[in-house]
């Protein structure tokens, strides 16, 4: 009867599927409550600030809010505590040069600053880049299916497994892309640029991958810093140093969005990756 008890007691209860995908989904839409509202404010009070400390002061309450609060996926991580952080700090200091005081509707500026997305410049005929795989988000989407049955039931080979996260991540945030696009009649700039087909690490992060969040770097952090120290130390030493400030913020950032997807304590592993690369590109010249 004692151990009849025992068993009993110490055997946990696990509430249902449904019930932990519907808890699941309330908070996933509570969180996005809070950050479109968080957002329109941002849109009626802090943009009728003057830039600088003022907006800046009327946007502080809500950093904090975007960097610490326990998100639901890699992706609301990135967009939001990392990318929608560095746009709000951008517009926080400046009127003309940040994307966000280009739209005037509360709609596009919402979507704006919670999402990826760039409206698409016109580049000078020279400089557009010729295509090494001319891949669309349809022939993406099935290398993308291709490669995790591969990985899943062939062979789990890293190789194969970094190929999916780089089609995963293109794939769900160029289709994120393409529906905003439609949605507003305009064209958006493309996530990435054939990363693959990098000629060098400076090519491959200044250009080539990830590019939203590598334009936010550069308006917030590279540029700043290297406005900055160029008075004091010259132009090649404050690039030199502005780089590395960059890349540490982004491993920092990067690190971020790990603890949300893991929720297990920092090893910093990520954060180093980022400033070897950072040190690489300066060595590179």
């Amino acid at each position: 009867m004692k151990h009849a008890l025992t068993l009993t007691k110490s055997k946990t209860i696990s509430p249902p599927p449904s019930m932990e995908v519907e808890d699941e989904l309330k908070e996933f839409l509570k969180a996005w409550a809070t950050i479109i509202a968080s957002l329109s404010y941002s849109y009626f009070i802090s943009s009728n600030l003057p830039k600088g400390i003022p907006r800046f002061l009327s946007l502080f309450t809500l950093l904090p809010f975007f960097l610490s609060r326990p998100l639901f996926s890699g992706f609301l991580s990135g967009f939001i505590s990392f990318l929608a952080n560095f746009k709000l700090l951008h517009f926080s200091f400046n009127d003309q040069e940040t994307p966000l005081s280009a739209h005037k509707s509360l709609f596009h500026f919402i979507l704006f600053a919670s999402l990826p997305i760039k409206i698409k410049q016109d580049y000078p005929q020279n400089q557009v880049p010729n295509r090494v795989l001319p891949l669309n988000l349809g022939l993406k989407s099935l290398l993308c299916a291709l490669l995790l049955f591969a990985y899943q039931k062939i062979n789990r080979n890293l190789l194969i497994f970094c190929g999916w996260m780089y089609l995963f991540n293109d794939v769900a945030v160029e289709s994120c892309a393409t529906l905003v696009g439609y949605i507003l009649g305009v064209e958006l700039e493309p996530p990435s640029d054939e990363p693959y087909a990098a000629t060098s690490l400076r090519d491959f992060w200044g250009n080539r991958w990830n590019r939203m969040v590598s334009d936010a770097l550069r308006r917030t952090i590279y540029k700043p810093t290297r406005s900055f120290w160029a008075k004091f130390l010259g132009r090649d030493w404050a690039s030199g140093l502005a780089l590395v400030a960059t890349f540490v913020v982004s491993g920092l950032m990067h690190e971020l969005v790990f603890y949300h997807v893991t929720r297990v304590r920092p090893t910093w592993e990520v954060t180093w990756f980022f400033v070897l690369h950072g040190v690489c590109v300066i060595l590179e010249g």
